[in-house]
């Protein structure tokens, strides 16, 4: 992400409403994507949004965040096409300096949505179809940190699967938390914290591979030191 993206954690809110009669189910889903939104900007993470349709939950997590008072400037990116787009956000036009647009010169929606997950931070996956599914197998090709809920139904439940055997950030615990029945408020901000340990354990690993790769250089240079004495000794008799 440009801007603050390039400093800040920065999540891709993935997913959608998956179709149903119960009025109840669906306000349940929006319910959930709105306290999403007001956790993530309670712990400082900016947000990555797409499209605004009806059928998004993204519209909802958008509102929860700006709701909460706590959204910095310019923390919530909407990356869209040139052309066919929908990004009638709340918050919008009566709180503008919170809003990043990214227009994409592409005409094509998907274009833009699948070359992002290269650059963010995180993945959350709300119910989805096709794309989300895609979405989220990217993530975690990529290893990327993904909270996916299987509740949510649709993709994310597929995803939360996946991430029980594919995806190695999370442990068996936190794979387990993501499968829970309900969500409340409490239950929503720990998830939102597994973004963060994700990272921990990703940078774990980076500084890992860091520290083995010098020992493997160092003893490189040890042996070639070895065998430069060695070479000079058997010159010298």
């Amino acid at each position: 992400m440009s801007g603050p993206g390039e400093t800040s954690t920065a999540i891709a809110i993935v997913g959608s409403v998956i179709v149903s009669d119960n009025e109840r189910v669906r306000e349940q889903a929006r319910d959930t994507a709105r306290e999403f939104g007001r956790q993530l900007a309670l712990a400082k993470v900016d947000i990555v949004v797409y499209s605004s349709h009806p059928n998004s939950l993204e519209t909802h997590v958008v509102g929860g965040y700006v709701a909460s008072g706590q959204a910095a400037k310019d923390s919530i990116h909407v990356l869209y096409p040139s052309r066919n787009y929908e990004i009638d956000f709340p918050g919008a036009t009566a709180q503008p300096n919170l809003f990043d647009w990214q227009a994409d010169t592409s005409p094509d929606w998907e274009i833009s949505f699948y070359e992002s997950l290269h650059k963010v931070d995180g993945m959350l996956i709300l119910g989805g179809a096709r794309s989300t599914l895609i979405a989220g197998l990217i993530g975690i090709a990529q290893l990327t940190p993904i909270v996916a809920l299987r509740t949510s139904g649709g993709s994310a439940e597929t995803i939360w699967a996946q991430l029980g055997t594919k995806h190695t950030l999370l442990t068996r615990d936190q794979h387990a938390f993501l499968g829970r029945p309900t969500w409340d408020a409490a239950a929503i901000g720990q998830a939102v914290q597994l973004f963060a340990a994700q990272r921990g354990c990703l940078k774990q690993r980076a500084a890992a591979q860091k520290t083995a790769l010098r020992s493997a250089e160092s003893d490189s240079r040890r042996g070639a030191t070895a065998a430069i004495i060695l070479l000079v000794v058997a010159l010298t008799i």
